[in-house]
């Protein structure tokens, strides 16, 4: 948790350069707007809502942007439903882990 608080100021600062320099809806702003929120997510519960919205952001533009089949849109679609499992307890692993088991009964 400690490291994603640390780099906070630095992905919001180049979510900032990218918006002044490519405007809110490149596809390189986007990107930056959703590094952002994986540290947010990355610090816990109290910074979910905001982790939330910009999810939320991300996933508008890269619908806009790709379409609804493009692997970058259905990353995001991924971030978002997933954004309250804390990273921390290795949600990723055991939601795979869930996942193969559903699928392997």
């Amino acid at each position: 948790r400690g490291m994603a608080e640390k780099a906070e100021p630095c992905f919001r600062e180049a979510l900032e350069l990218c918006e002044k320099v490519l405007g809110p809806q490149s596809q390189d702003t986007l990107w930056a707007r959703n590094n952002l929120a994986v540290s947010l997510k990355a610090q816990g519960q109290a910074r979910f809502e905001e982790a939330e919205q910009l999810y939320r952001e991300v996933l508008s533009g890269r619908l806009r942007l790709y379409g609804e089949e493009h692997p970058s849109t259905l990353t995001s679609f991924f971030d978002r439903l997933v954004p309250d499992f804390p990273m921390e307890r290795g949600w990723l692993g055991e939601y795979f882990e869930h996942v193969g088991t559903e699928t392997q009964a």
